[in-house]
């Protein structure tokens, strides 16, 4: 068995592997080719601007887009805000669900930082270095793959892969549960 992708080190989640060389082929190719859905959830520092002229609409859900390119190529990400709360600790703090539509490196986290000019809590590369950002790093990097979905090769079935938000993410933002509808 080996993974087909990967994940930044410090980001948990749904990693698809392997089993076969042939099954190694076919999922390479279907990530070649965008035809494996990614999503993720985060935390981030403060409300992200949610930009309402540049957006879309997926499962009645409104997203933002940001196209931004990440070492000269195409990088799109679409992104929602899902809960914003104030914690007695670490001030506002937002949960977002993200789609990448490419797979660039950092691509979440340098498109967070760069163009909402927030960053993932825990963050030690994208945080800005300010006080808050600092203090956070020791609980770890609040990114999770939280579902990938595609089609199966053989019989053509919709897959969906998902894994419940950590409890970490519920433990920072201070909720008993977070239940993310996708």
């Amino acid at each position: 068995p080996r993974p087909v992708h990967r994940l930044d080190r410090k980001t948990s989640g749904c990693v698809l592997v392997a089993k076969s060389k042939n099954a190694m082929r076919q999922f390479s190719h279907l990530f070649a080719s965008r035809q494996v859905r990614k999503s993720y959830c985060c935390i981030t520092f403060g409300v992200p601007p949610f930009d309402k002229n540049n957006s879309t609409t997926i499962g009645g859900e409104e997203y933002s887009i940001i196209d931004y390119p990440i070492d000269g190529k195409d990088a799109v990400t679409l992104w929602r805000v899902v809960q914003t709360v104030t914690t007695k600790k670490y001030g506002k703090l937002s949960l977002l669900h993200c789609l990448p539509k490419t797979g660039r490196n950092h691509q979440i986290r340098r498109h967070l930082s760069y163009c909402l000019k927030t960053s993932i809590v825990g963050d030690n590369k994208y945080d800005g270095g300010g006080d808050m950002a600092k203090k956070t790093r020791e609980l770890g990097m609040f990114l999770c793959s939280n579902r990938i979905e595609f089609v199966h090769a053989i019989d053509k079935s919709n897959v969906s892969v998902e894994i419940p938000i950590p409890h970490k993410f519920s433990a920072l933002l201070e909720v008993n549960r977070i239940d993310l509808v996708i």
